[in-house]
């Protein structure tokens, strides 16, 4: 969160991160929900280790 050179401002900028935040939490959410309990993102594979798969 960048803060204001004049500290005035910066009420209004934490309240704006916050509301950011939020949308941006909202969104990445549903863009990661697990289907049927099962996550479907193939980005980043994890073995049962719990290691990234070997290239």
């Amino acid at each position: 969160m960048p803060a204001p050179d004049d500290l005035t401002g910066l009420a209004s900028a934490v309240e704006e991160a916050l509301r950011t935040y939020a949308r941006q939490r909202t969104a990445l959410k549903k863009q990661w929900a697990p289907v049927n309990r099962h996550w479907t993102q193939t980005s980043a594979p994890v073995t049962a280790s719990g290691h990234p798969h070997p290239a």
